[in-house]
């Protein structure tokens, strides 16, 4: 039978020894927590301030994550720009090996916690740096912006001031609006005597002086706050062009913080795999609070229910009499009146690649037949049908047999691998059948 037969346990232990029992159940990898039916005078006790805490060190891990990646495809980018060939970033290979550990390493990992967190401390440094350049290159940036219209003024900022006698008006205006102001000046420069000069940008808005007699300021300044003029408020003792060149060299300096940042920052790469041990420890600790929270307790004691596999049963038993735990643990065989009953499936490794597909729409129900075997034949055989042309059906089982000898696949990734290993055998045969091969190339070259 495909579904495995489950049998129900129930175990009363003492409350300080209940960590030591999730633990020992981690370990086995056989059990599934189920939520205690409710007994008078026990509660369910909520571990939220644990659960916080594991999902605040599980954030600080993925911010480490982030902010590494981050830095090494800015060095990556700076690299290529550079034509540099000795990167300092490790190289990728190309087939890497599935990383793996005994259950004792994985705990373990726990001893290097300070010193990973301390990393991650100082990554929060180089973050904080970091948004510091950021700020500092937007307001850069935004100051040469408003300074690009002065760019061909040639006067420093701070001679272009009023005297006894003279106003002088300095400020942007666009190149739309220019045309009405200077019909009105041209006939004020007749008239009183007024002098202007519009310095063009590389924009659609320059930079406007005037020069005009003080008695007749506020009849140019009228004229030119109805044309949105906007008066200069710098008082750099430079040109606008001197003023834009240390700008842009503030912004190399900024660039070059930030590349010097981020070498700082892929230092700490040697730490990643340390990092992804962590991460998946807390993963594993958040669903062991998740099982944990499902039991009922009292002051003292604990009332756990769960299943295990009937053939694992005894082996499960000997783990928890042999663990020294003060515990009394009871099995019996699933009733007909219980309803979440796990699932596990037990079938044959051609069986096992069509389980996702039949997972998708639905795991098989405990007291229920399992469809995969039925299904995985018609799968097969209509994925062919479908494709059926030979040579692709080779190219796709050849691909697939390379990914799964090769590229060394995680049992998902495996699955879907075999999925389609068998999918081009099936169709490869019924393209040999439909004499298809490549389409109607085959045929083309006869």
């Amino acid at each position: 039978m495909a579904i495995v037969k489950m049998d129900r346990f129930t175990i009363v232990g003492h409350l300080a020894e209940k960590d030591r029992l999730m633990s020992l159940f981690v370990k086995c990898g056989n059990v599934e927590v189920r939520r205690t039916a409710e007994i008078d005078n026990t509660v369910v006790n909520l571990d939220a301030d644990y659960r916080r805490e594991v999902n605040r060190k599980l954030s600080e891990i993925d911010f480490a994550f982030s902010f590494i990646k981050n830095s090494a495809d800015k060095i990556k980018k700076y690299e290529k720009a550079n034509d540099i060939k000795e990167s300092v970033l490790p190289k990728k290979q190309m087939f890497p090996p599935q990383p793996s550990c005994k259950y004792d390493e994985f705990n373990a990992i726990t001893y290097k916690e300070y010193e990973l967190f301390d990393a991650i401390s100082v990554l929060h440094t180089l973050n904080d740096e970091q948004n510091e350049i950021n700020s500092a290159r937007l307001r850069t940036k935004a100051e040469i912006s408003s300074v690009s219209s002065y760019k061909n003024f040639p006067l420093k900022f701070t001679k272009f001031k009023d005297t006894a006698n003279t106003a002088f008006i300095l400020g942007e205006i666009s190149v739309a609006k220019l045309f009405n102001v200077e019909t009105v000046l041209d006939a004020m420069k007749e008239t009183k005597g007024v002098d202007y000069e519009f310095y063009p940008s590389d924009t659609s808005i320059g930079a406007l002086a005037i020069i005009a007699h003080k008695d007749d300021k506020s009849e140019v300044m009228k004229l030119l706050s109805d044309s949105d003029f906007a008066p200069c408020n710098f008082d750099y003792d430079k040109t606008a062009e001197q003023v834009i060149t240390e700008l842009t060299a503030r912004l190399k300096e900024l660039d070059d913080a930030e590349l010097k940042n981020a070498y700082k920052a892929v230092k700490y790469n040697e730490s990643i795999e340390y990092l992804k041990l962590l991460y998946d420890y807390y993963l594993v600790r958040l669903e062991t609070v998740d099982a944990t929270d499902m039991t009922r307790q009292t002051a003292t004691c604990y009332v756990m229910e769960g299943y295990v596999p009937t053939d694992e049963m005894s082996e499960v038993k000997k783990l928890v009499d042999e663990s020294g735990l003060s515990v009394e643990f009871n099995s019996r065989c699933v009733e007909e009146d219980d309803e979440d009953v796990p699932t596990k499936l037990d079938n044959k490794k051609l069986v096992q690649p069509f389980e996702p597909v039949t997972n998708m729409f639905s795991v098989p129900n405990y007291k229920e037949k399992d469809p995969n075997t039925i299904m995985g034949i018609f799968y097969f055989l209509f994925f062919g049908l479908m494709v059926s042309d030979a040579g692709y059906g080779i190219v796709l089982s050849l691909a697939c047999l390379f990914g799964i000898l090769f590229m060394h696949p995680k049992k998902s990734a495996e699955r879907l691998f075999l999925l389609l290993f068998l999918g081009g055998i099936s169709t490869a045969f019924w393209g040999i059948m439909f004499g298809s091969w490549f389409g109607s190339l085959w045929g083309c070259c006869k």
